[in-house]
């Protein structure tokens, strides 16, 4: 604290540079891990977009490629149903025109053929087919009566009846009774399922030669057939071609319907000399329309409007939703395991979901991924030291290492500076002092003022201490000047305790004496111990810790100064002692600094601040060490110095 009270200014001025530096840096480090968030964060939300682009493609692929399949399971089956002419509708229908075996033209009537409804393999997701006249209502060729089946199951047809069931029976009285023809024929009409010339199914046979499953009765010519209304004789353009060529105008013809109840062989030759009239049927596209059902799930038809001369009617499939909800869910497991078909509507709302042949939506059970996109950084995975963290620490601990050895080399100077001021201050007045002194003396002695033999003697005395005060002073900067170029070569000697401590008390006890001082030698052990190591240097650092415990202690109490020696085979402890006021703790390792002196330190003692400056780095050539602590015995301060002792070159604690 000293010391930043002596240098505020120097401090202060290193401070601020210290911090227009720091807060330069500081802000150049802000602004580029700024910068390295900002694209961190849009590194990451281009990751996540990527990411996310990729998984909706591959989803929208599944999608496209589950669609894909299942309009191409259903593809053939509508391909067939849209192409089935209009006469597979009715039971048994005539042919014509047809060919006889000798190349003649067959009247109508003269042979029937079964509708192949009744027989072929159809999918089982098609419930039944139908057909809903204004008249008649609600029929399907595979509803049949138990006579007509039995003479299509009789030789020489044998036909087996796959499709004829009890179920579809059930079916079509439940539709007719849902779906009466006005309201069939006005929902139908709402969804444009309308006739249409745009695709016209060319049709052979009259429908009046189609034996349907109608109980109507039959034309009045056969026994068990009385009093029947006649109806027109449907026939296709290309029909109609065909009969121009053969007569000019219209073919015309009566026509009757048999009872499904009846025998084929029972109905005998009922069309002879009956008149047919040719009409035109057209028909329209066969469209899947859901009906609306009190009953969940709706109703789902595949149906087309038939034009017959004037008067709509309808044939089509009953679709069996809930098989074909499982067969197409089925089809579509390996890509989508969750999904559901749902109903939709045609045209569809979701094209993107939704199925080409059928109103059905497709509900995979997925969706696509919306990105999560960042926009704070503190979401972000950790980033780890990059390059640029790396550049920022190396650069702030580069900026620190540079303020520190700024800062210690500037203090470093400036102590050196001061030091130099008060070296120089303390030399010109340690060196103006003796001087002075031996100057006076030398006067008076010279000029011939004293005559006292007696006071001439205390002259000399006073002018040989002045003299090896001078001679201290001028040897410990000498040799204090050489410790701060080169070492000394440490030449090692052995010597007893005895030895040692006849050389210290020849060199201080008189001047202990003249400084009012009683120096005591005191030994531990053996005074036949041998001691191995520079006597010459150690000699010094006791000589100087002597020095200053008389000169800084002048004025105490206790008079003693005490030099106690320890030697053992590994080290040498020697503890000078004295009955002074002591050291304050905060200046035990200040004091061992060149040109430094305890702030309780007697100023009038002199001395230039060399001594425990020099006492130190003479200890450390011996490669031992000094320290401070509070006397145990005397109350003052207490220097111990430990030396290794024989061949030891490092000693430990």
């Amino acid at each position: 604290m000293g010391f930043l009270r002596t240098r505020m200014r120097e401090c202060l001025i290193f401070t601020g540079i210290a911090l227009l530096i720091l807060g330069g840096l500081t802000w150049a480090t802000n602004a580029a891990l700024r910068v390295e968030k900002s694209q961190r964060r849009a590194s990451w939300n281009n990751a996540q977009l990527e990411k996310t682009y990729e998984s909706n493609r591959l989803y929208a692929e599944r999608l496209r490629q589950a669609l894909w399949r299942l309009d191409s399971r259903l593809a053939p089956s509508l391909a067939r149903e849209e192409s089935r002419p209009y006469s597979q509708y009715f039971t048994i229908h005539s042919p014509f025109p047809a060919l006889s075996s000798d190349g003649k033209a067959c009247e109508p009537g003269k042979f029937f053929l079964p509708s192949p409804l009744l027989s072929s393999e159809l999918p089982n997701w098609m419930s039944m087919h139908f057909q809903v006249d204004p008249a008649k209502g609600w029929s399907s060729p595979q509803v049949i009566s138990p006579k007509m089946a039995t003479s299509l199951r009789q030789q020489p047809l044998e036909l087996a009846l796959h499709n004829v069931t009890a179920s579809k029976q059930e079916q079509l009285c439940v539709l007719a009774e849902k779906y009466p023809y006005p309201q069939l024929h006005r929902i139908l009409t709402q969804k444009k399922i309308i006739p249409t010339e745009d695709q016209p199914v060319l049709e052979y046979p009259p429908q009046e030669l189609m034996l349907s499953n109608s109980r109507d009765e039959l034309p009045n010519q056969s026994p068990e057939l009385s009093n029947r209304n006649q109806l027109p004789y449907d026939f296709t353009s290309r029909s109609i071609a065909i009969s121009k060529g053969r007569r000019e105008g219209r073919w015309t013809y009566n026509y009757y319907e048999m009872d499904n109840n009846l025998d084929l062989q029972e109905v005998g030759d009922p069309f002879k000399e009956r008149q047919f009239q040719m009409v035109q049927v057209l028909l329209g596209p066969l469209k899947p329309v859901w009906l609306p059902s009190p009953e969940q799930p709706e109703d789902l038809l595949l149906v087309r409007a038939v034009s017959v001369a004037g008067r709509i009617r309808y044939q089509g499939i009953r679709i069996d939703w809930p098989q074909l909800q499982q067969s197409l869910a089925k089809d579509i497991q390996d890509l989508f395991p969750n999904a559901k078909l749902l109903p939709g509507e045609f045209p569809p709302t979701r094209p993107e979901q939704s199925l080409i042949s059928f109103p059905i939506i497709l509900e995979t059970g997925e969706a696509f991924d919306v990105p999560q996109l960042q926009q704070h950084d503190a979401h972000l995975p950790p980033v780890g030291w990059t390059g640029l963290r790396i550049g920022l620490a190396s650069a702030w601990a580069a900026a620190v290492l540079a303020l520190l050895a700024i800062g210690l080399m500037g203090f470093t100077l400036v102590d050196i500076a001061e030091r130099r001021i008060r070296f120089v201050s303390a030399v010109t007045h340690e060196l103006r002092t003796p001087l002075t002194t031996l100057q006076l003396y030398l006067d008076m002695l010279n000029s011939g003022m004293i005559q006292n033999e007696q006071i001439r003697k205390e002259y000399l005395s006073i002018l040989a201490n002045e003299s090896e005060r001078l001679h201290r002073l001028v040897n410990n900067v000498l040799d204090f000047a050489r410790l701060e170029k080169t070492a000394p070569a440490v030449v090692k000697s052995c010597a007893t305790i005895e030895e040692w401590m006849a050389s210290i008390e020849q060199s201080w006890y008189e001047r202990c004496q003249s400084a009012g001082k009683e120096l005591c030698l005191f030994t531990e052990t053996s005074k036949q111990h041998w001691i191995t190591t520079d006597h010459t240097l150690l000699h010094q650092v006791v000589s100087n810790l002597i020095d200053n415990a008389q000169k800084y202690t002048r004025d105490a109490a206790n008079r003693l100064i005490a030099v106690t020696i320890n030697s053992t085979i590994l080290a040498t402890t020697i503890r000078v002692e004295d009955g002074g006021s002591g050291i304050q703790k905060s200046e035990t390792k200040g004091i061992f600094r060149a040109f430094r002196r305890g702030s309780t330190a007697d100023t009038q003692a002199g001395g230039v601040g060399l001594g425990l400056a020099l006492a130190t780095k003479w200890v450390r050539l011996l490669g031992g060490k000094i320290t401070l602590t509070q006397s145990k015995t005397l109350g003052g301060a207490c220097f111990q110095v430990v030396v290794p002792n024989l061949q030891n070159e490092q000693f430990a604690d």
